[in-house]
């Protein structure tokens, strides 16, 4: 899988990936005209599976749903946020050159959930937690409730294909990059997250991350192609995934974890 950077990629870059061969421009549209310059169309038409990284403002979006232009079949545009949702729903509807033979949803995740089976209770939200988390004991190193959400549902949560979380012997193990915390703050963290998790079974909450092992045997393959966007928001970047594959949905959901914590 190819990592491709849109901007700031200088000449050198250039010559190092053999993908970024330079296109004529054309314009495209969706809604609105749109030229691409030589690294977003070599993007547009590198073949995925892919990932796309670039600040906000930088095109990602205009230039996934060209992308979807481009292909066939069963298609799913799956994020955390609604907000994002709805606009890249509202943005592909407006094509006037959509594909007969391609039929996408956009769904947030929790609605994706849905699909399968409307969870009980309510998603736990940032506010939430952090106001929980307020009233946890806990050392000084764990003062940053934003870094610990991260952590619960980026790396605790959702990284284990057999099991709904990692155990604690498996997180303490985890290597330097694969956590936020280091090994000598995370016997803490593992403490504290057993207690979100009691928060979250005695509060009627649930997080998706944790959710979705449950729903792992109720999937079908169902997609020939699935774009997951995840906003990291402790890198500040947005990634954005073009898999074109058979999908079963689950899959979606370690993609998205796996994307989040690397």
């Amino acid at each position: 899988m190819l990592i491709l950077k849109p901007f700031g990629i200088n000449g050198s870059d250039k010559e190092k990936s053999g993908f970024m061969k330079p296109h004529p421009q054309k314009a495209h549209g969706s809604g609105r005209l749109i030229l691409f310059d030589d690294a977003q169309s070599g993007i547009l038409y590198h073949r995925p599976p892919l990932i796309l990284i670039g600040s906000a403002g930088s095109g990602k979006t205009s230039l996934v749903l060209e992308k979807l232009k481009t292909l066939q079949g069963e298609g799913l545009y799956v994020t955390l946020s609604p907000y994002l949702v709805h606009h890249a729903r509202r943005l592909y509807g407006d094509r006037p050159d959509a594909q007969e033979e391609q039929a996408v949803d956009f769904l947030s995740f929790e609605e994706l959930l849905g699909t399968l089976r409307i969870p009980r209770g309510q998603e736990i939200t940032a506010p939430v937690f952090l106001a929980w988390v307020e009233r946890q004991s806990r050392p000084a190193s764990l003062r940053d409730g934003q870094k610990l959400y991260e952590e619960f549902r980026g790396v605790i949560a959702g990284s284990s294909l057999n099991a709904p979380y990692l155990s604690e012997e498996a997180y303490l193990n985890l290597g330097i990059r694969q956590a936020i915390y280091g090994a000598e703050e995370r016997k803490a963290v593992y403490q504290l997250f057993q207690r979100y998790v009691e928060f979250l079974n005695t509060n009627a909450y649930f997080d998706s991350s944790i959710l979705a092992y449950a729903y792992g045997q109720e999937v079908q393959a169902c997609y020939d192609y699935v774009v997951v966007v995840v906003v990291v928001v402790l890198v500040v970047v947005v990634l954005v995934v073009v898999v074109v594959v058979e999908v079963v949905v689950v899959v979606v959901v370690v993609v998205v974890v796996v994307v989040v914590v690397v």
